[in-house]
């Protein structure tokens, strides 16, 4: 019995604390807005609102310096390809010249000979010269 009458009690307390569900009254919060903030004195610098005047002046050696850096290299690969561009035109130069000699060389030799087949035609006896003694038929003597 003294079970059941807690239980009872217990019931009708909580019965009490219980309130029914409804929506929330709250008014809608507004989204934050945030304003921009102008300074009308604001000087715009490369190198922002750095009190100190060595790190600015460092910060613009540094910037000066790269800067030279990379124009000694555009300058030293400039170089390189026009020397290498001088290089390939001695070469291509030099290879006619000698192209153009050996061709000199090889017209002699044809017009050598002809004239050695045109005088065999004639009948001439030649020997020497690496002739090796041919008559004019072009045979060689036994």
């Amino acid at each position: 019995y003294l079970v059941k009458s807690q239980v009872a009690s217990r019931l009708k307390s909580s019965l009490r604390k219980r309130k029914p569900l409804r929506l929330y009254d709250d008014t809608p919060k507004p989204i934050k807005t945030y304003t921009p903030d102008f300074n009308d004195f604001y000087t715009w610098s490369k190198y922002g609102d750095e009190p100190d005047k060595r790190k600015v002046e460092m910060k613009k050696l540094k910037k000066q310096l790269n800067r030279e850096k990379k124009g000694a290299a555009r300058e030293l690969r400039k170089d390189a390809i026009f020397i290498s561009e001088q290089k390939d035109k001695e070469k291509l130069a030099r290879a006619k010249e000698l192209r153009a000699e050996r061709l000199a060389n090889r017209q002699w030799l044809e017009a050598q000979s002809q004239n050695l087949n045109a005088a065999i035609r004639d009948g001439a006896k030649l020997s020497g010269g690496g002739t090796r003694d041919v008559n004019m038929k072009g045979r060689r003597r036994r």
